[in-house]
């Protein structure tokens, strides 16, 4: 059996198999090179993922701040809500600031202006939380938000659902909501059809609705005309 696309963490190999990506790596390459690591890690030049480290500077006292107190290796920010580094996939600054300027490719500011994240592209608006970090509170059609601020997705005829992926709001086209459940419309050529009784309401563009069923226009008109005689 051959694989078109991996889960997070797996790459397709040249057998069209999938294979583990390399240690704390979230995405990487067909030839096992990381894109993206796991929170705390970094992907250095040569594209593995090594962790952010901290490093405590003795000069610290009461009336040091943290970051001051504190200095991370390349490629890492030092993180005030959480006391950690961490990367900040920024690729300018600001002059003299640790404020970021501009983000890497695909990344957004966070709230905090110190460090970019990457939305997920099923998550339709963020909020950042009392201890600053970036969470999803609304998901696009098609996903639901669960409990830890993911955007899952529905099952595919739903349009919309909640809590699971089998707790249909909307149903697809083509479909009847039935008790949160979506049914799949037996007429053909219907456009919608009619909630638990699965008749048709709308025929697609060019068919007509004629006793529960559509009809394409040319025959409506001929049987029509016929009928006149």
């Amino acid at each position: 059996m051959s694989c078109r696309v991996c889960s997070s963490g797996y790459f397709l190999n040249e057998t069209k198999g999938c294979s583990i990506c390399p240690d704390n790596c979230k995405k990487c390459s067909s030839n096992g090179k990381c894109s993206e690591c796991d929170p705390g890690y970094y992907v250095s030049p040569n594209k593995t993922c090594l962790m952010c480290s901290k490093e405590e500077k003795t000069i610290c006292n009461s009336t040091t701040s943290l970051q001051a107190c504190n200095t991370c290796n390349n490629y890492c920010m030092f993180d005030d809500s959480s006391n950690t580094c961490r990367e900040s996939h920024c690729v300018n600054y600001f002059n003299g600031t640790e404020f970021c300027s501009e983000c890497e490719e695909d990344y957004i500011f966070e709230s905090n202006g110190k460090f970019c994240f990457k939305p997920e592209s099923s998550c339709k608006s963020f909020q950042s939380s009392e201890t600053g970090i970036i969470q999803c509170v609304e998901c696009h059609n098609g996903y639901y938000l669960t409990d830890n601020y993911e955007c899952k997705q529905c099952d595919k005829q739903c349009k919309t659902c909640i809590s699971s992926s089998e707790q249909c709001l909307e149903c697809s086209l083509l479909n009847a909501n039935l008790e949160n459940n979506c049914v799949e419309c037996k007429i053909s050529n219907c456009f919608q059809c009619r909630v638990n009784t699965n008749e048709c309401e709308e025929c697609y563009e060019g068919y007509q609705l004629v006793d529960g069923e559509c009809i394409g226009l040319f025959f409506f008109y001929y049987f029509f005309s016929f009928s006149l005689f």
